[in-house]
């Protein structure tokens, strides 16, 4: 092992652990990477440093597997066991294959195997990595390895080169090649539907994705690759099982192969049409040409096995072939799902089969709750043995004992840590204990799983941006919470240091209550706020019960808060009884605890839990109580869920929850925002609790107001009931996906467009001799009038059929709650619009080109019907989009291309001029001096005239008549104007007039009851 005696300390200390503070990013990655080969024959600047995995590596013990009747007790085999299996000398090649799930050390195996072969027994070892691809096998990855330990090129036949540089160039007639001879090899072996012209294209779109991602992969230096990929396939389960590729759905038949799925077959052949068409030769015929040339047997690893299937059967079959020729020893490794292939009955028989786990388990033998702290603690005290700092001596069993560091090191200078946890730092054994349990499930307690979540909480410790370990984000969506619980008081003050205790510290008791009790070097070290420095104070008492002497810092755990201790019960009996009935002293009396304490009391260690998992059964009721208090809350901050404030326009919520948690696989509904519960402060999630609790099972449960101000959590809250309502907004509201076509979002339609045109509209119906203005809207928004269609209107549309009248009636009927969205959009006070913001809407668009520009579908379809004022059809905003829509659809068809028969010009004309007070004084007198000469039918329509038209009505029908002379020619004003030509040819006044008009013989002009202004003028 290297070592670094004098490291170069800087100030960048990382809590007081100066080994931290120079820890580079480089090493820390290749300390902790996923992939145990990196960490085995990594390179920095300064070299190799293969002792990172030395230090690191822990023995495995698999389970030899046998195919008869003893599989179901297989026996365990050790590493340095299987690495005797390979024989030198053997004849034949020789195959060792290792199986098991995802992170039980497969890979650390491999690593260890290729380790020991190479620099324990000379072997050339050729290693494929996890992600690679076949023909980055068959291009580089071989040909690179044979150059390396050959010294000279490895001459291929087939034309691999060109096929590379063909992926480069031309990716789109590759494509071609796949689908068109792959579909072709498919149709050989299986019954496909006919593919048209549009899905064949859409494969060879998918296809071309893959190659650039082939492309891709290929240009990635392996030194970078730090995730999981797998290998390369062009159709993985995924993308034929997700229904977003239906284009992949070739076979007649769902099951096409009995042993193979469809996605294998279509990967397999895909694979095949692009190697054949460049004559490839295949991996098997590769390898025997390199094997060939060694005379030491090479050691072929594979870390990932999951070439294509075809592959893999030839591969197969030359693995297990007898021929004295063939010197390759092969190190498999891979999941059941890829390793079958490898399976078959003469396979069995010729290679040894290992399996990481027992059967029916997905753990490993060497790593148990017992040690996993041992298991661990290398990863953690390699910083510190760069320098010696830390140093084992050999004790009892297998147990190493932590020796003093020696005088000069960082250890041996700094003092911080005592050896209990020096070379666990900033972690100890308890803290490593509950990440294994209950920090990890069951079935996820695997060796890739721990030191995963452990270089997690160290990496955000090291580099930031926590201070405290056990602050850490990773612990808070990675693992479960521990079984301890911190009392309520100090989790109100500090979380930090709340957590700390959680997992740092050891329960114990005194005086009657229990605490944890986590080491004060740490919170020394983590600098932790309420605990004085040593040097300062050697012991004292906290806040909030939290005490602290000169080795141990001590936090009150949460009492039972379901049976509260209240008085000792009173002994009433005769103190000379000596009846000994008794089995002790007198329990004290325990108060009855309300429902919510009691629910409280028995879910609250779950909490936690639920945090990092809102979805799962096993919280349910947590789930159910935190979902009741956040629902109020947010009802109560949004009005009722309405859209904004000061409308009744509101999302029915019912049942539905308005938000999905961001831990969710479900991905958010329109209507929903993403709660991160990370975000939420552990003490708020316990009030929330309770507060959830109360308005679930109290009769009056407490108020949302009350628990916002008493609790201080409005702003949080607040901000979350914004969130909703502009999610809610910009869905079905200001999105570009309702309510317009798509040509008409180049013109920047908005929703107050719509709101100002529907109302506009229906003032034209409430009147349709007002003119359409900023003002005049305003004036009707004043009125404290109903809105109906003018009855005047009402008659002239009887000509129209029912269901064609149904529109104008239908649209009418949404009037109140138009009025009241107006009113919240582009009010001023309760009974005034803001006129010159109504002006630039109308300025912007006409009410016409408003409605012409909606879209039923799917634009105004995509409005939800619970985006509603009531369960009134009329109320809901799909239901008034789709009435104005319909509206317009009616003017557009039935009343603009209806011809009138009206002369707004004659009404004007013979109207403007007269007053109804001299008609009457003229009528009165003339019927009183002559009303038995009058005829009939002038006397019947004069007196009708008299009676029924008011000063009033002539003004307005002269109004109406000026407005019709007014209208231009534009889209807006011809509908208007045949809304209030209808209504002149209708009104009274105007039937009145035509009786009234008779023609003057000798000027040939219309006059106004000529006959009664004659004889009128002698009376006046």
């Amino acid at each position: 092992m290297s070592t670094e005696s004098n490291l170069e300390i800087d100030d960048s200390e990382v809590g007081s652990c100066p080994h931290l503070g120079v820890l580079d990013k480089t090493r820390f990655n290749r300390l902790f990477s996923r992939v145990a080969a990196l960490r085995a024959s990594g390179a920095e600047d300064s070299g190799e440093y293969p002792d990172i995995f030395e230090f690191t590596h822990h023995p495995i013990t698999v389970f030899e597997q046998s195919f008869g009747e003893n599989s179901a007790d297989p026996r365990p085999v050790q590493e340095d066991d299987i690495i005797d299996e390979f024989d030198p000398d053997a004849l034949n090649n020789f195959t060792v294959v290792i199986e098991g799930p995802v992170g039980t050390g497969k890979s650390e195996l491999c690593a260890y195997l290729t380790h020991a072969l190479r620099t324990d027994h000379d072997r050339p070892v050729l290693r494929v990595d996890k992600d690679s691809d076949l023909l980055t096998m068959l291009t580089e990855t071989v040909p690179e390895f044979y150059e390396r330990e050959i010294g000279e090129p490895l001459e291929v036949s087939g034309n691999l080169e060109e096929l590379a540089r063909e992926l480069e160039s031309n990716p789109e007639i590759a494509a071609g090649v796949v689908v068109s001879n792959g579909l072709k090899l498919l149709e050989a072996d299986y019954d496909l539907i006919e593919l048209d012209k549009e899905q064949k294209n859409a494969v060879e779109d998918f296809i071309l994705e893959k190659l650039n991602e082939l492309v891709e992969r290929r240009h990635q230096d392996d030194g970078d690759v730090e995730d999981e990929r797998e290998g390369f396939r062009f159709v993985t389960k995924q993308d034929y099982t997700s229904g977003h590729e239906e284009h992949l759905e070739v076979f007649a038949e769902a099951e096409p192969d009995p042993e193979k799925e469809p996605y294998e077959l279509l990967n397999d052949k895909f694979w095949s049409a692009l190697l054949d068409n460049y004559d490839s030769p295949p991996l098997n015929s590769l390898l025997k040409q390199v094997g060939q040339a060694f005379d030491t047997r090479p050691v072929c690893v594979f870390e990932d096995f999951s070439i294509a299937a075809v592959q893999a059967e030839k591969l197969r079959n030359y693995m297990e072939r007898d021929n004295d020729k063939d010197n390759w020893d092969f190190i498999i490794a891979g999941t059941t799902d890829y390793t079958r292939e490898l399976k078959r009955q003469t396979s069995q028989d010729r290679f040894k089969f290992y399996q990481t786990n027992r059967p029916g388990s997905k753990q490993v033998e060497f790593l148990t709750e017992d040690s996993v702290a041992d298991f661990v603690r290398p990863y953690l005290a390699y910083p510190k043995s760069r320098d010696d700092s830390i140093r084992y001596r050999n004790s009892k069993g297998d147990k190493k004992e932590l020796i003093d560091p020696p005088e000069g090191s960082v250890c041996g200078e700094c003092r911080v840590c005592s050896n209990d946890f020096r070379d666990f730092f900033p972690f100890n054994e308890t803290f490593i204990e509950r990440l294994y349990n209950p920090g990890l499930n069951e079935d996820d307690r695997r060796p890739r799983s721990i030191v995963t979540i452990v270089s997690d909480i160290l990496e955000e410790f090291t580099y930031g941006p926590t201070s405290v370990p056990s602050d850490a984000q990773a612990l808070r969506n990675e693992v479960n919470s521990p079984d301890t619980l911190v009392a309520d008081d100090v989790l109100e003050r500090s979380e930090t240091l709340a957590r700390f205790a959680q997992w740092y510290g050891q329960e114990v008791e005194r005086d009657g209550r229990e605490y944890y009790r986590a080491p004060r070097a740490f919170a020394e070290a983590f600098d932790m706020e309420g605990i004085p420095k040593l040097s300062e104070e050697t012991e004292g008492v906290a806040s909030d019960g939290v005490w602290y002497d000169e080795m141990s810092v001590y936090v009150p755990a949460a009492g039972d808060v379901s049976r509260p201790v209240t008085k000792p019960v009173e002994d009433d009996s005769d103190e000379s009884d000596d009846s000994d009935d008794s089995d002790g002293p007198n329990e004290p009396e325990r108060e009855p605890v309300s429902v919510v304490e009691e629910i409280y009391g028995e879910h609250r260690r779950q909490i936690e839990d639920w945090r990092k998992e809102p979805e799962s059964g096993d919280y349910a009721e947590v789930r159910k109580y935190m979902e009741s208090g956040i629902k109020s809350l947010l009802e109560f901050l949004t009005d009722g869920y309405t859209l904004w404030t000061g409308t009744g326009l509101n999302y029915y919520v019912g049942k539905r929850r308005p938000f999905v948690y961001r831990k969710s696989s479900a991905a958010p509904e329109p209507y929903q925002i993403v709660l991160d519960l990370d975000e939420f402060r552990a003490s708020t999630l316990r009030n929330l609790f309770r507060f959830g609790i109360q308005q679930v099972e109290e009769s009056s449960p407490r108020s949302a107001k009350e628990f916002l101000r008493q609790e201080g959590h409005a702003t949080h809250f607040a901000g979350l009931a914004e969130e909703w309502r502009s999610k809610l907004v910009a869905e079905f509201v200001s999105s570009d996906e309702v309510l317009y076509r798509k040509a008409a979002q180049k013109r920047n339609f908005e929703f107050d467009d719509f709101v100002v045109a529907t109302y506009a509209w229906l003032v034209v119906l409430d009147d349709p001799w007002r003119e359409i203005t900023a003002e005049t809207l305003n004036e009707r928004y004043r009125s404290s009038e109903n809105f109906e269609i003018d009855q005047t209107l009402n008659q002239a549309l009887s000509i129209y059929p029912d269901d064609t009248r149904r529109r104008f009636t239908d649209a009418m009927e949404t009037a109140e709650y138009v009025e009241n969205i107006l009113g919240s959009r582009l009010g001023v006070t309760q009974n005034a619009l803001d006129v010159p913001a109504v002006r630039r809407h109308l300025n912007r668009h006409s009410p016409y080109d408003v409605l012409a520009n909606l879209a039923r579908r799917p634009y105004i379809e995509n409005i939800d019907n619970r985006v509603r004022f009531s369960t009134a059809d009329e109320s809901k905003l799909y239901e008034i989009a789709l009435r104005m829509y319909k509206l317009h659809n009616t003017m557009e068809d039935d009343v603009v291309n209806r011809r009138v028969d009206v002369d707004e010009a004659r009404v004007l004309s013979q109207l403007q001029n007269v007053s109804m007070s001299e008609v009457e004084d003229i009528h009165g007198t003339l019927v009183q001096s002559y009303g038995d000469e009058i005829p009939s039918a002038l006397r019947e329509t004069l007196d009708g005239f008299v009676d029924a038209v008011s000063q009033e009505d002539l003004e307005d029908v002269v109004a109406g008549a000026r407005l019709i002379g007014a209208f231009d020619h534009s889209d807006q004003d011809r509908v208007h104007r045949r809304f209030a030509e209808f209504k002149l040819d209708n009104h009274s006044v105007t039937d009145y007039l035509d009786e009234l008009m008779t023609d003057s013989s000798e000027s040939g002009q219309e006059r106004f009851a000529p006959t009664f202004q004659e004889v009128s003028q002698y009376y006046e």
